[in-house]
């Protein structure tokens, strides 16, 4: 560790594994005219004295960092940390403004360059497990990613701050995502390995983008607005509840999201639309849905979600099972089956029966006129063969049959 207390000029190389501390009284300067590589450099001077880069400070990757005690802040204030590359141009800031009063404690920034390939990827003290793109982009969404990483920490915790980001010309995205309109900052959540959706109210500038309301600290990247970073379905359930299924599914974010449709199947295999949920189109809270299967299939029948984009890309959730018991104070048996022009229903354990017959799908094909306990024949020679649901209400609920008509 080097601690420099007076006014300092550095030309050596200091990337290897030292901590450089600036805590002076007086103005320090950096000179050196390639600019100066940094393994750790912490900034904690007082008595608003300064420390002055006439060079740029290069971190050489994500265990490289620069902090800077901060404390808390009597006045708004401008934090330019003046990061920079081999090459010309290489100046690539990184700006943290605050507000009055903010407590920061020690801000610690780490960023780094890296091949098209956006690899390695971030590992400390945030690890970062995928580039996943929401638009199919194979094999990862590089090819819409700036080439740089960038990693944020405050030791007060999440103080609000708008942090903007610099990027050198050669790191940006290969074309049609090459333009510094659709760069935005993405941060990783290593709870749910997943990239959020981009904070609202971000600008662009020439090689910049600022994030205001930031006080998510992490690993972040720049990627197009085009094919910004996803997030998955946090889950998906079906439950009976008495003469009903209850849907419930909830999303960590949403990425143009048009609309869910809930689709039900008898066998797990040949599924039906159910229900359409319009969705957020885009959204970084968790949101919680739900609908209702009012009319459910009897015995085991299988539910998925459909997730649709305004593009019209869609993917599903994982399927879910639910096993559907209907009121056993009331019987009802149909047949023959198969069927031909008639079904006989007999009904027990009621006054009045109201029979509809039903396509697998949900599609209502016929409603029958009200019959009494006991024994009753029901018409069906102008329907089509085929697999058909027979819902019977009752007085004390609904139940289903399956029946086949030849």
């Amino acid at each position: 560790m080097l601690e420099e207390i007076g006014i300092t000029i550095i030309q050596a190389d200091l990337m290897k594994n030292g901590t450089v501390i600036f805590r002076g009284t007086n103005t320090q300067t950096i000179n050196c005219p390639g600019g100066e590589r940094y393994f750790r450099l912490t900034f904690s001077k007082q008595f608003s004295s300064t420390l002055q880069f006439n060079c740029p400070v290069e971190t050489v990757n994500n265990s490289s960092i620069v902090q800077w005690n901060i404390g808390t802040v009597a006045l708004a204030s401008n934090y330019v940390i003046p990061f920079g590359k081999p090459g010309v141009p290489n100046y690539i800031p990184f700006t943290y403004s605050i507000p009055t009063g903010t407590t920061v404690g020690n801000l610690a920034v780490a960023t780094y360059g890296t091949p098209a390939n956006n690899l390695p990827w971030p590992v400390s003290p945030y690890l970062v497990t995928n580039l996943n793109s929401t638009t199919g982009l194979l094999p990862d969404n590089r090819d819409a990613t700036v080439d740089r990483f960038w990693e944020i920490t405050a030791s007060a915790g999440s103080p609000t701050a708008t942090c903007t980001f610099t990027y050198a010309p050669v790191e940006l995205p290969v074309a049609p995502f090459n333009n510094m309109a659709l760069m935005v900052a993405q941060w990783f959540n290593p709870g749910t390995s997943k990239w959020i959706y981009p904070i609202a109210g971000q600008t662009t500038g020439t090689y910049t983008t600022t994030t205001p309301g930031f006080n998510t600290y992490g690993a972040w990247t720049l990627a197009a607005i085009t094919s910004p970073l996803p997030v998955k379905l946090l889950s998906f359930s079906a439950k009976p509840n008495g003469e009903q299924v209850d849907l419930d599914w909830s999303t960590a974010t949403e990425i143009n999201n048009d609309y869910f449709t809930i689709e039900r199947s008898y066998d797990g295999v040949e599924f039906s639309d159910l229900k359409q949920e319009k969705g957020a189109g885009n959204s970084n809270v968790i949101l919680n849905y739900s609908a209702i299967d009012e009319r459910p299939l009897p015995g085991i029948s299988y539910y998925r979600l459909k997730q649709t984009d305004f593009d019209r890309q869609f993917s599903y959730s994982e399927v879910v099972a639910v096993k559907f018991t209907t009121d056993s104070r009331f019987f009802i048996q149909a047949g023959p089956v198969p069927a031909t022009d008639k079904i006989r229903l007999t009904c027990l354990g009621g006054t009045d029966f109201s029979p509809e017959l039903y396509q697998l799908d949900g599609r209502l094909v016929k409603i029958f006129s009200n019959v009494s306990e006991g024994i009753s024949d029901l018409d069906i020679s102008g329907i089509a063969g085929g697999i058909y649901i027979l819902r019977v209400n009752s007085d004390f609920g609904q139940k289903s049959l399956r029946i086949v008509k030849e």
